[in-house]
């Protein structure tokens, strides 16, 4: 299959999905990666009077909605490339949005993201663009765009997918060998996702400096209590701008 295919195949695929989830039970407890990224407030060393934060790939809110219930900022920030997701982000946080702390918008992160330089004291990514945008160029422009729209002393975390692990990751398709180097399709729903040495995430967070760079085991789906099986298989990580 072409590559310049690839971004309009997961773009489909995840307005598929996202349509199909409304209709599903989603998960109502925190995820781990978001715990863990609550847990990590004191890495923002920005000296903002008003604490502001960015989720790339908001889904339907929650991760949203967990953070400032629980004090880690004072406005949200939400995007997705799929407007039933952005809508049900809106309702579910409609009272943040009618009291101005939380805005919500359609973009696909790997086109650029519509922020001003400095704009952010957290941007935070949990298995969204950061893993899903299967062009190469189109993944530069992402973690540059990051380290742009970001403060002084404003921290990125994410969670993605660890390559070291690919060969051991079981719901990974044999057939993924028709994808470039760093990308496979994974059985459930045909997603590509990409994953990452821990060389290629250091050169793209160069100017950033490293806070931490972890193998984590442990990742559930934003809909239902899917758990994925991937012993070493995420990275987790934060880089701060200095």
């Amino acid at each position: 299959m072409p590559t310049t295919t690839l971004r309009d195949e997961n773009h489909t695929r995840w307005t598929a999905l996202h349509q199909k989830s409304t209709q599903l039970a989603t998960r109502v407890t925190p995820s781990y990666a978001i715990k863990r990224i609550l847990a990590h407030k004191a890495a923002i060393r920005t000296q903002s009077a008003r604490r502001e934060i960015l989720e790339v790939g908001c889904g339907f809110g929650r991760n949203l909605l967990y953070l400032i219930e629980n004090g880690f900022c004072d406005v949200i920030h939400g995007i997705d490339q799929t407007p039933v997701a952005v809508e049900s982000s809106r309702a579910l946080l409609s009272d943040y949005v009618e009291r101005g702390l939380c805005f919500l918008s359609v973009m696909d992160a790997g086109r650029g993201l519509a922020f001003a330089d400095n704009r952010f004291d957290c941007v935070f990514d949990i298995m969204s663009a950061i893993t899903f945008i299967p062009q190469p160029e189109d993944r530069q422009r992402y973690w540059s765009e990051i380290a742009r729209i970001l403060k002084p002393g404003g921290v990125y975390m994410f969670l993605t997918v660890r390559a070291e692990a690919e060969a051991q990751i079981k719901d990974r398709l044999a057939s993924s060998v028709e994808l470039d180097t760093g990308l496979f399709r994974r059985e459930q729903d045909g997603m590509i996702e990409k994953c990452y040495t821990a060389a290629e995430i250091r050169d793209l967070t160069q100017g950033l400096d490293e806070v931490e760079l972890s193998i984590t085991s442990e990742h559930i789906r934003a809909f239902g209590d899917e758990h994925f099986d991937r012993q070493d298989g995420f990275w987790f990580g934060i880089f701060r701008k200095p």
